[in-house]
């Protein structure tokens, strides 16, 4: 990779500094960090390099360092920070800042810099679109299945679904192998893959069951597990759909299915909706890691899960007591918040960090960086 041109670090810490990480300049690398955090007795690595990286303006060091996405937000480091410079939340805006960076659209800068209205400007545009266009394509085949009093899955809508699907994810492999790229994937590997794939596992399992064992951690933990849980569970269910439809007609394994997409879309909104509840109160009972990371990619990611998840539960209710009109309303809005989901959300937003953090364990593991256990 070329080297990046002269950029001050002025304007690289304004960047950051916007993108969340307020306490970048209080960090004066003293170590109690990386001291005080239960993941780093397990791998070999330095939060307060990354830092130092950042301040100093080296954003070609910056782009391939790795740390950043081996951060699991525990909090620890918030606590034992003499300088309160909130260690997290400078993580949270350098995987931003470095999700800018491996972007080859500068669709992601957009969005990462963008304010919440103009995301929000965008995202009605495009699900304005998406309505607009089933409606004008499919509201013929709708009024038919309605007057057979049926609720039926647009089957010529799939094609289009599927080049969509095909487009989000084109978008984002190829941010991820720019990643793999920048961050010297494939080079100074000295662990084989399967003894790497072990290490990961066995350390983060390890790990989140150390943190599972306190309360106020426990509770975020099981949000995000909620989150993947059903986002895995509904990929599954509407891939299944795809492959293999006549499944959901046949007995005993539509009942299965139908008890699988309830508890995939309570998930979503359970995962989504209790975060965004408590970062919305103003209750001084609210853990403080609440109170932070309040970045627009935060709240935007957190309401695209729950509107999916409780669309798609209010779609299966109306289904199974054969309220056919109000199922297809909901279809309608369903896939119209689908669709600048997979076109913004995951290649560009938030949810594209579930990919670069595997990258970042993949490679870290080859490395040797995961020890693969958690030291007494």
């Amino acid at each position: 990779m070329k080297a990046t041109p002269y950029i001050s670090f002025k304007d690289i810490n304004r960047e950051i500094i916007e993108l969340g990480g307020k306490g970048i300049f209080k960090c004066y690398q003293c170590g109690a960090c990386t001291a005080t955090c239960a993941i780093a007795e397990g791998m070999f690595i330095s939060f307060r390099r990354v830092i130092k990286y950042s301040q100093l303006g080296l954003v070609d060091k910056l782009r391939r360092d790795l740390v950043p996405w081996l951060c699991n937000v525990h909090g620890d480091c918030i606590e034992a920070c003499p300088r309160n410079a909130n260690p997290c939340e400078i993580l949270a805006s350098l995987r931003r800042y470095q999700s800018v960076l491996y972007d080859w659209t500068g669709i992601s800068r957009w969005w990462y810099f963008s304010t919440l209205k103009k995301k929000l400007l965008a995202i009605i545009i495009l699900s304005g679109i998406s309505i607009l266009g089933l409606l004008s394509l499919f509201s013929t085949s709708i009024m038919n299945y309605l007057s057979m009093n049926i609720f039926v899955n647009l089957p010529n809508l799939l094609p289009i679904g599927l080049l969509i699907v095909l487009l989000s994810i084109s978008l984002l492999v190829s941010n991820g192998y720019r990643m793999y790229k920048f961050v010297g994937g494939g080079k100074e590997y000295t662990v084989r893959f399967f003894d790497a794939l072990k290490r990961v596992l066995s350390f983060w399992i390890k790990s989140e069951n150390e943190a599972m064992k306190i309360p106020d951690k426990r509770i975020r933990i099981l949000e995000h597990m909620f989150i993947l849980a059903g986002i895995i569970m509904y990929i599954f269910l509407v891939l299944l759909y795809l492959i293999y439809p006549i499944i959901y007609s046949l007995n005993p394994y539509n009942y299965v299915l139908m008890i699988g997409r309830y508890i995939a879309a309570i998930m979503l909104v359970v995962g989504a909706g209790l975060p965004f509840v408590k970062r919305v109160s103003k209750s001084q009972k609210i853990h403080w890691y609440y109170k932070l990371f309040r970045h627009s990619t935060d709240w935007v990611g957190l309401g695209f899960v729950f509107a999916i998840g409780l669309t798609g539960l209010l779609m299966n209710i109306f289904n199974d007591l054969h309220i056919y009109s109000l199922t297809y309303v909901v279809y309608v809005i369903h896939i119209g918040i689908v669709f600048p989901f997979l076109i913004l959300e995951v290649p560009f937003g938030k949810h594209n960090h579930w990919l670069y953090k595997t990258i970042a364990n993949y490679v870290s593991a080859r490395r040797g960086l995961i020890r693969g256990e958690i030291l007494e």
